[in-house]
């Protein structure tokens, strides 16, 4: 029952006038208290606007990261790219990365930008004079020179190698300076190919020792890849075998973050398998350190190999996908679709509210 206090004050002034004050004083003071309140209960009121958070609204601690690679600085874009043509394809990479930015900064205050060994110097130190102001830079670097781990390079398989490690981690901090962020991604896909297709096996213990290099310093690194995966034909005991990797990074660097893809396709909600390992990649590296990554193009669709392409999001879709999933997420559009991306971001996704200082 919905008891409205302005009936019942004239209604309880009723009684007193009635029984006299001093008999219906106490009704009245109710009806006093009644009239500066309220319904007691409030019925639901369905033609209201819901308090539930918008879709298209960020809460304020809430991230979206978008990542492009400049593995060569000062090439043509459009050779690195064959079939770009758009206004921009006679930028350079460097200046192709940096008209996107432009976008981006609407959105977001943080944008990954990395690269391949040797080009640090090429691209960090033009990147962060010519970046928009506001934006932080984390910068990243690609771990193929590792011994065996490029298909070109004759040596032995050895992704743990000290040595290998140390000039990495040199180069992080180096990249670390030149960006002034304490954040530097890893990007281990190429290097990790043989390991993940079942021809090469990774000394896990020490791989441990070689990391100490990474954990001294005060950097965190950000991991693209190692993840968990499922097993495969070529590789029975993946899953076993990345998780056993995904555990020694973890325990080796403690200040890591872990990036996955599994929510990286639109149809993942629907593939037990996806839902399975990013689960259990939550679970083995703690919720603060993990990170989902949402591959982003024009039409939903991206090329995962010359015959295959798989559904991934829309700019609009993963507007709305990215308020359900981790603190910050990483928009992985590919350099090919990066300004189309950035401009779609910046006209669908709300602005950041929460740029710091």
């Amino acid at each position: 029952m919905v008891l409205n206090p302005t009936v019942s004050f004239r209604v309880l002034k009723r009684i007193v006038n009635r029984v006299g004050f001093f008999m219906g004083w106490p009704f009245f003071l109710i009806a006093v208290w009644l009239s500066g309140q309220g319904p007691l209960h409030s019925a639901p009121q369905p033609d209201q606007p819901s308090n539930a958070a918008n879709p298209n609204q960020r809460s304020s601690d809430r991230r979206m990261v978008p990542w492009v690679e400049v593995n060569s600085p000062d090439s043509q874009i459009s050779k690195l790219i064959p079939g770009l043509n758009d206004e921009h394809a006679n930028l350079t990479a460097l200046m192709h990365a940096l008209k996107g930015l432009e976008s981006w900064t609407r959105i977001t205050d943080t944008v990954i930008v990395s690269t391949r060994p040797g080009q640090t110097k090429k691209l960090y130190p033009h990147l962060m004079r010519q970046k928009p102001a506001a934006l932080t830079i984390i910068g990243g670097l690609k771990t193929y020179n590792l011994p065996g781990c490029s298909p070109d390079d004759p040596r032995p398989y050895d992704f743990s190698n000290s040595q290998g490690w140390a000039a990495l981690a040199e180069e992080v901090r180096e990249i670390s300076f030149l960006t002034g962020t304490k954040r530097v991604l890893l990007e281990n896909e190429t290097a990790l190919k043989p390991f993940h297709t079942g021809k090469a096996s990774i000394d896990f213990e020490k791989l441990r020792l070689s990391l100490a290099v990474l954990r001294e310093s005060d950097i965190q690194i950000w991991w693209w890849l190692p993840a968990i995966l499922d097993d495969s034909t070529q590789a029975p005991n993946r899953r076993r075998d990345t998780l056993r990797l995904v555990e020694a990074v973890r325990d080796a660097v403690p200040n890591s973050v872990f990036l996955s893809a599994d929510a990286g396709w639109s149809d993942w909600e629907n593939n037990q398998s996806d839902k399975a390992r990013r689960r259990l990649m939550i679970e083995t590296v703690g919720e603060s350190r993990f990170r989902d990554l949402l591959y982003v193009t024009p039409d939903g669709y991206m090329q995962t190999s010359k015959s295959r392409r798989r559904v991934c999001y829309t700019v609009s879709a993963a507007v709305t996908q990215s308020q359900r999933l981790s603190e910050e997420v990483i928009i992985y559009p590919g350099a090919a679709n990066w300004l189309d991306i950035a401009k779609e971001f910046a006209r669908l996704a709300p602005p950041i509210t929460n740029r710091p200082p």
